[in-house]
């Protein structure tokens, strides 16, 4: 008789997840106030080995202590009085810095004091500022978009971290010989002396050595971004600039390096996006890229926290994600004028916590939980899989996260198809670091738009093929997919089949680009 597959057991995750919720990455908590926006988010460690979230709201500053990824504790909250859509965060030493970029706010730069948690507020240079950054390797803080020197930087000195001095303000339109131009610094990132800005609207990034701040020099500038350049990181060897492009939507994550051929120039060399909702959308929206051990790592609002090998930092490759915006999966994007959705992640935490903020549904800890090679689970099937309603059936994941539903078509060839990955649903049927491996001649039996059932196999040379069958009927001995999909979520995994030809068993997996890999194995599950 027939089974109806629920197999909960190798659903190894201890918290509720949606489909297409995480690839390789995993949720460890999620805290949310109610009736808060969040905002930004950043992290520290202590000399004792406590480690911490600082985590923004539009009206509150809030402490956690993360040394647990999976149990975050509240150990301080801040109200300034004042509400915020934009607030911005870093720490150096014993101090948080912290501002806003929202009239009537008139905080400045404001420090708390990382040992009793008192706060102060410094408003001599600067009321509001949109962004600040800090260069640990030489003390210094910058502050971009502010609301004296929007045409440029402010410099800190913060040697001693809980007074700061002011060094400096950078105009780059006075750089640049261009004083009506309005180069405003939304953002800035600094490395090596080095500080990259990017200047929103008038679609620039400006290369500055800034090694003596009285005599600043413009060394690149890359003019001609396709939108508004929001925030940008470098690799770890500063030869490639990942720059987010956050309006209009859709815009990818450009790669800048400086230009081989002119020197003053930085040149864009590639972009790449991985939507969520593709292949219903393409219009998603990056926010804020960090790079860490040759990882990249974005806040993307409405698709969450993705994470990419840069290795070869001109060639990024998603290894992971998570979304923590589930609200409309499966649906598309909203509209260019919307932003929902992780705003912030911090990758930093020695003990591989990641933290994020996610504007509607709050702050999560995620760790990262990449595939083990050495990892043999598997989910044996003593009978055939029928996938009983066109459109219901197995979804293997490519290396990039892709979701590809093995179906028939109505001339009896099986076919991977793209599929959205995410969907509002809690997953029932759902395997994780584990093949689903057939023998005894059994198989997926996929029925077709037209009412036609075909049996999965393979040929002579490996190549799946689909013979046809009489559909199985309910009191026929079966496993039976017929509400939701069955998702084989970890891409390194697949369907293992045996090959009565050849006599021996051979994964089937998927690449980035739909085509079926057939991987011969040394024995039989």
């Amino acid at each position: 008789m027939a089974k109806f597959l629920f197999i909960p057991i190798f659903f190894t995750l201890t918290l509720p997840l949606v489909v297409g919720q995480g690839f390789n990455m995993i949720k460890k908590s999620n805290v949310k106030i109610p009736n808060q926006l969040y905002t930004d988010i950043w992290g520290y460690e202590r000399d004792n080995g406590q480690k911490f979230a600082v985590v923004g709201t539009r009206q509150l500053t809030l402490i956690y202590n993360v040394t647990d990824c999976g149990n975050p504790v509240q150990v301080f909250q801040h109200n300034d009085s004042f509400s915020s859509v934009w607030r911005d965060y870093k720490t150096y030493g014993n101090a948080i810095y912290a501002t806003a970029d929202q009239s009537p706010y008139t905080q400045g730069l404001q420090i708390i004091n990382m040992d009793n948690y008192t706060v102060t507020n410094i408003s001599t240079h600067f009321e509001r500022a949109h962004n600040i950054f800090v260069d640990t390797a030489h003390a210094r803080l910058y502050v971009a978009g502010s609301n004296t020197v929007s045409r440029g930087l402010i410099v800190y000195d913060i040697s001693n971290p809980l007074t700061p001095v002011h060094l400096s303000n950078i105009q780059i339109n006075l750089l640049v010989n261009a004083p009506n131009l309005n180069t405003y610094v939304h953002d800035v990132y600094v490395r090596n002396n080095i500080a990259y800005t990017s200047n929103g609207s008038i679609k620039k990034m400006y290369q500055l050595d800034v090694s003596n701040l009285n005599n600043v020099q413009v060394m690149a500038t890359y003019n001609g971004a396709e939108g508004y350049n929001h925030s940008g990181w470098t690799t770890e060897d500063g030869v490639y600039v990942y720059e987010a492009l956050e309006v209009p939507k859709g815009l990818p994550i450009n790669i800048y390096r400086r230009s081989q051929t002119n020197q003053n120039m930085l040149e864009k060399i590639g972009d790449f996006k991985d939507p969520l909702e593709s292949p219903i959308s393409e219009n998603n929206r990056p926010h804020n890229p960090f790079v860490h051990q040759d990882k990249l790592y974005i806040s993307y609002y409405e698709d969450g926290v993705q994470v990419y090998d840069v290795s070869d930092g001109a060639n990024p490759t998603r290894i992971a994600y998570f979304d923590t915006y589930p609200n409309n999966n499966g649906t598309g994007y909203g509209t260019n004028s919307t932003f929902n959705g992780c705003w912030g992640v911090y990758p930093f935490m020695s003990h591989g916590c990641i933290l994020a903020n996610d504007i509607e549904n709050g702050f999560y800890t995620l760790e990262l939980d990449l595939p083990d090679p050495n990892d043999n689970g598997n989910v044996s099937m003593s009978e055939d899989l029928v996938q009983d309603i066109s459109g219901k059936g197995i979804v293997l994941r490519s290396p990039k996260g892709y979701c590809f539903q093995v179906g028939v078509d109505t001339s009896g060839n099986i076919t991977l198809t793209r599929m959205v990955c995410e969907s509002t649903s809690v997953v029932e049927n759902y395997i994780y670091k584990s093949d689903i491996s057939f023998a005894n001649g059994k198989s997926i039996v996929a029925k077709n738009t037209n009412g036609n059932c075909y049996k999965m196999g393979l040929n002579t040379l490996n190549q799946v093929t689909g013979t046809s069958v009489t559909c199985p009927q309910p009191t026929t001995p079966s496993f039976r997919i017929n509400n939701s999909n069955l998702i084989i979520d970890t891409y390194t995994k697949g369907i293992i089949l045996y090959n009565t030809f050849l006599s021996n068993c051979v994964r089937l997996t998927v690449r980035d680009d739909g085509t079926i890999i057939a991987t011969n194995l040394t024995g039989c599950p």
